[in-house]
């Protein structure tokens, strides 16, 4: 196999990891509304805020997550 064909594996491998990872936490932010609602806790916005910059190298990777209630 070439290097080229292992790194396009590796990409999308990874890229698959991280769709995975985004569906856990709409999973998670889901249960937090859910269990929050129950409690007498209402979300300011119905998604999650996040910090994004695209002056850093990783600032296509959402890495901070903020739910405001």
């Amino acid at each position: 196999m070439s290097i080229s064909n292992d790194l396009g594996g590796n990409i999308s491998l990874a890229v698959k990891v991280l769709r995975e990872t985004y569906k856990n936490l709409n999973l998670l932010f889901g249960e937090m509304d859910m269990i929050g609602k129950e409690v007498g806790f209402v979300p300011l916005t119905p998604r999650f805020l996040r910090w994004k910059s695209d002056s850093y190298e990783d600032g296509w990777l959402l890495n901070n997550f903020i739910k405001i209630y």
